[in-house]
């Protein structure tokens, strides 16, 4: 897994508000690379919003914006488009957690 963690305040991890953003090669939730995009604290599943292609929402154990392998190798524009599910996402949660 490679990610970078956005964090504007200091502390502990697990206590501040932070946005994950990473790639990871699989894992117990996915067989297969998956990018991420991961508020901390989590969101509420209920009220989380739609996301763009490639994107959707993961909420079993953790919550993160996620786009499979399969789903990056069907887009007709994969650079572009993956970007914009990051760059939503990611936006997503920083105006959630109002940083």
């Amino acid at each position: 897994d490679i990610a970078t963690l956005i964090s504007p305040e200091e502390g502990h991890a697990e206590r501040t508000k932070s946005i994950g953003v990473g790639f990871s090669p699989g894992d117990e939730h996915y067989a297969q690379p998956y990018a991420y995009v991961s508020p901390w604290p989590h969101h509420a599943p209920a009220e989380l919003p739609p996301l763009p292609p490639p994107g959707h929402w993961h909420t079993q154990g953790l919550v993160a914006a996620v786009a499979t392998g399969d789903e990056i190798l069907a887009l007709q524009e994969r650079g572009p488009e993956l970007f914009a599910f990051i760059a939503v996402a990611y936006e997503i949660g920083r105006a959630r957690l109002a940083i």
